[in-house]
């Protein structure tokens, strides 16, 4: 039996080891046959409907946000900056959330 200190080892390998190791492999096979054309066809349609179902996903998560504009406000500008405006994730992220925690934190003292 391992020591309470050292048990996060394990389950971290365990967690993240396999999966790792799956994208590192695929990341391989796409180097290797990523020139063919049906790889190329293969991925290009993967990519349809993987942007379809992330587009789903959203649609259907809307009904479970607060019906308060912070939330459709901060969810348009994200949408706005990164669809749009091309910006970078880390700094719509970096900006949105320290504004949307303010608005949620001023919005619970008042």
């Amino acid at each position: 039996m391992l020591p309470v200190g050292r048990a996060w080892l394990p389950a971290v390998l365990g967690f993240l080891g396999w999966p790792f190791l799956l994208v590192l492999g695929l990341g391989v096979l796409y180097q290797h046959y990523g020139g063919l054309p049906l790889v190329r066809q293969a991925l290009s349609g993967m990519s349809a409907v993987a942007a379809g179902l992330l587009f789903a996903s959203g649609v259907k998560l809307t009904s479970a946000l607060p019906r308060r504009w912070h939330a459709w406000l901060f969810s348009g500008l994200a949408l706005t900056a990164l669809g749009v405006l091309h910006w970078p994730l880390i700094v719509v992220v970096g900006v949105l959330a320290s504004g949307a925690i303010a608005a949620a934190w001023r919005d619970t003292d008042a």
